[in-house]
């Protein structure tokens, strides 16, 4: 059982986290480390220099919060 008041905590979380990253296969990435997935997309993913220039503002249009309510108004814009 764990103890959340052991002085030690901090650390022993630390090092579960860095497992679960690192080294631990996820069933969702087939068997990868979410390390490996990233690495995996590091090619297909741009960086945020190059989102930030293609991003343009004006192009977005203000969502309704209520899903069925902005898909029914979205093709009215």
């Amino acid at each position: 059982m764990i103890n959340p008041k052991d002085p030690q905590i901090e650390a022993k979380l630390a090092e579960w986290q860095h497992h679960w990253n690192w080294y631990r296969p996820h069933t969702a990435l087939k068997g990868m480390s979410p390390i490996d997935r990233v690495y995996e997309l590091l090619d297909k993913t741009p960086l945020r220099e190059a989102v930030d220039a293609a991003y343009e503002s004006n192009q977005e249009r203000i969502r309704i919060a209520d899903y069925r309510l902005d898909t029914a108004v979205a093709p009215l814009k």
